[in-house]
């Protein structure tokens, strides 16, 4: 009776991964979390711009509301300011509490609370609101100064020169990782279109 005897690989064949090999799949797998991380990071910074144009939409709406309600627009900030203690809710770097529309700056003549817009949950931003009576200069009304990209923006030239009819601008604004770079959301009727700048922030 013959008898079978396992054969064993010669022991120059057994081998694991070198070094070599395992700093190769560690460098790939770091590689691939900075690429997620990094899309997390502007996948959170686009989800906070859409919260600012929503709310900028919103306001908007508003003051279309309370110039059909009382004939023109609601100036609700300081005039020509956009200090985080004129917006509203009042600004702190970082993050925001819920909109309480009570709780805002208002300018004398009316408040946040004529536009009733209303949001339940904490906010990433700031937001002003400024409006121009008909024939009036956008560049001498109370809208402030911004600065997008670099440029100030020329609101007469925006307007194609004085505007025939009453104006308002809305403006966003939030420094969400207190580095001191603020991300803006600009919109006016007679820009007739949303502008941001330093939306990654």
């Amino acid at each position: 009776m013959s008898v079978r005897t396992r054969r064993q690989r010669p022991r120059a064949q057994v081998r694991g991964f070198t070094l070599i090999e395992i700093m190769i799949v560690v460098a790939i797998i770091g590689v691939v979390a900075m690429l997620a991380i990094f899309g997390v990071r502007r996948w959170i910074a686009s989800a906070h711009i859409a919260e600012a144009t929503e709310m900028v939409q919103a306001i908007g709406g508003a003051q279309e509301q309370y110039r059909a309600d009382v004939g023109n627009y609601a100036n609700v900030t300081v005039a020509n300011s956009i200090a985080d203690s004129a917006l509203c809710p009042a600004y702190t770097p970082g993050g925001q509490a819920p909109w309480d529309s009570y709780n805002c700056p208002a300018a004398v003549a009316h408040s946040w609370t004529k536009l009733n817009v209303v949001s339940s949950k904490p906010l990433s931003y700031g937001f002003g609101t400024w409006a121009g009576a008909a024939n009036t200069d956008p560049s001498t009304s109370a809208i402030p100064s911004i600065t997008i990209k670099g440029s100030v923006l020329n609101y007469n030239t925006m307007a194609g020169g004085v505007p025939s009819t009453p104006y308002y601008a809305v403006i966003a604004r939030g420094d969400l990782n207190k580095n001191g770079v603020y991300a803006t959301v600009f919109y006016a009727t007679f820009a007739r279109t949303v502008i941001t700048d330093n939306d990654n922030e």
